[in-house]
Formats: C-alpha cells, structure tokens, sequence
C-alpha cells in the first residue's frame, strides 16, 4: 500500500523547494546561477539499496518504484531475502523518475546534506538494526551509507523515510521521534524483508 508521504514527493517535494530557493537567490543576484536541473512534472521517484557482506560476496539490489507519484498505481518491490544474523553494508540512492528517465538525486542529497537524514524503522525491531556510516557537514548522520545487523531468520518490514528541513540537533533525534524534528518526508518507503 502507498504511504501518504510519497503525494508530497510526486507534487510538492523537496525538488520544488530546492528549485525556489534558486529562484529566490536568483533575484538577489542577477549573476547567481543557481538553476536546478529538475524536471518539469516528476511523475515518480525510485529507491535502491544495495546490500552488501562486509567480508564480501555479490551484492544484493532492494528496488522501490514509485512509477506514478500520488496515482493509483502500487510501488514496485522487489526484496531479495537477505541473511540472518549478519552485518551487511548498505548504500541507498534515489531517483526521480520523469517520462521514461531516471534523473539520480542522490547528488542533490549529499551536496544539500545538512538538510537531509534518512530514517530507518523496522518491524519487528529485531529485524534489522541499522548505523550510520555517513555523517554531513556538521558531522550529524546522513544515512546513504549505512551497516544493517540482520537477525534471526524471519519476516517483516522496514520503512526507510528520507526527511528534509528537519532540525538534525534535535534533541535525542532518532528514527522513533523524527517527525517532533520538523522537516517533510521526500520518500516514505515500506518494503517486505525476509531474512533467510
């Protein structure tokens, strides 16, 4: 089922903000360049989380696709099961999906980085337990690279929430209290997890 968050995404999102915020310096100064590439109708966004054994191996692609933004249409999953009881390295990006191309944002992420955090939840919370390995440039966490410590073998769900705009000093911010920080959620993912 699609989460509420996503309609923010496909109409209003952070790619908006972003762009008025050029505009807005752009009147400031008129030699100011500072004009996003960013799509005139966005009509979907896409998450990837590549998973990977710390001790090495094939990588293993979690795929969400989100084709068509606040339509009817179900996101597409695809959650290969992962291993139990192992700490895995976890790298995400995000991509919007304009007309049949796929526009990375995950540069966008990094170079507007004190702006952003990812957020992880999972359901049960043994499932996964996940560490930021990336921190912005006031040295509070990211979350594009992270380490997940997978439990025993089972299932369940974990939502992976890109925020923006948030207050990242807030106190004890976690990903159970995100929403108390401010901000607005870019991406709302839930995804089937089978640990095997």
């Amino acid at each position: 089922m699609k989460t509420p968050n996503l309609r923010y995404v496909s109409r209003c999102g952070w790619l908006w903000a972003a762009c008025g915020l050029g505009l807005a310096l752009a009147a400031c100064d008129s030699d100011a360049d500072t004009t996003l590439p960013v799509p005139d109708d966005p009509l979907g966004i896409a998450l990837t989380i590549t998973v990977g054994s710390t001790t090495g191996g094939s990588p293993i692609t979690i795929s969400y696709r989100d084709l068509d933004g606040a339509g009817p249409a179900a996101p597409q999953v695809t959650a290969p099961p992962l291993p139990a009881n192992t700490t895995l390295n976890a790298n995400l990006s995000v991509t919007i999906l304009d007309r049949g191309q796929n526009n990375d944002r995950t540069g966008f992420i990094n170079d507007n980085d004190n702006q952003h955090q990812v957020f992880f939840l999972a359901t049960p919370p043994t499932l996964i337990q996940q560490t930021y390995l990336d921190r912005d440039r006031d040295g509070l966490p990211l979350g594009l690279i992270n380490r997940f410590q997978t439990g025993a073998a089972g299932t369940g769900t974990l939502r992976v929430v890109l925020r923006r705009g948030l207050n990242k000093r807030f106190n004890n911010l976690s990903a159970s209290n995100f929403a108390q920080a401010g901000g607005v959620s870019d991406l709302d993912a839930s995804i089937p997890i089978t640990l095997q």
